[in-house]
């Protein structure tokens, strides 16, 4: 044996033996009816990207929402897609009911519609505006007007624009909610989870049933992605809400 055969046959085993315990475990064999997504709230304070991302994996998350282009890259090497692209959109305060927005929000949203379809990126949000006095239907012609001028371009790309739906009644309390999700289903582009009230952990302690909706939305044959967007109680540990959470979902 010559002498480089030989070093390489001692240090192989020692190789192998260290990059053999860096390996992170199989993600947890999941139903998989729901695609869940996460947000970096849910993570609490303090965590890092690159640990966030891990944990996701780890978990059997598929998607990160809200992360922009420049942390792609750090997504896509732990396996996950960059479920929703923010920012060309607007803001929950001044987007697209404004008709002086327009100009400038249509040509933020068709470069990022271009970025996205190169990356794989499904979706990108965007938001209505407030009304600031602006009667609900004006601002809904306007919104419309928009989305129109833009949907052949998205349709092209296959890029869905989801306009965040906020709505008027106290701390986003709404009842009726697996009713109002059958009856404009087809409207549905994406889902996030949170807890009412305080928008924490959508355990037992809010009042949604997390397992009865996400029944109902796997049951109408949802393919997009649901993302946890709560903020973990003071005091709980994230990872492990995180993982109830998903846990919850998992139908």
């Amino acid at each position: 044996m010559r002498r480089r055969e030989f070093f390489g046959a001692v240090t192989a085993p020692l190789i192998v033996s260290r990059t053999s315990g860096q390996q992170p475990p199989a993600p947890p064999t999941r139903k998989g009816r729901i695609k869940q997504g996460v947000t970096r709230g849910v993570f609490g304070r303090g965590a890092t990207l690159e640990d966030s991302c891990r944990d996701a994996a780890r978990l059997g998350i598929k998607g990160f929402d809200l992360i922009g282009p420049a942390d792609w890259p750090t997504l896509k090497k732990n396996g996950l897609v960059p479920s929703m692209y923010p920012g060309p959109g607007g803001t929950i305060a001044d987007a697209l009911n404004r008709k002086e927005n327009h100009v400038k929000l249509r040509t933020l949203l068709d470069a990022a519609i271009d970025e996205a379809a190169a990356n794989g990126v499904p979706n990108i949000i965007t938001f209505s505006g407030n009304r600031n006095g602006m009667a609900d239907a004006e601002g809904a012609e306007n919104c419309v007007a928009f989305l129109d001028a833009i949907k052949a371009h998205a349709e092209d790309k296959q890029i869905t624009i989801c306009i965040e739906y906020l709505n008027s009644k106290v701390n986003h309390k709404d009842a009726d909610i697996v009713r109002n999700i059958r009856d404009h289903f087809q409207w549905i582009g994406h889902f996030h989870t949170g807890g009412n009230p305080g928008r924490h952990e959508i355990d037992e302690t809010q009042e949604l049933n997390y397992r009865f909706v996400m029944q109902a939305i796997a049951d109408l044959g949802f393919t997009g992605f649901v993302s946890h967007e709560y903020s973990p109680s003071q005091g709980h540990d994230p990872i492990k809400e995180l993982e109830k959470a998903i846990a919850l979902c998992d139908v």
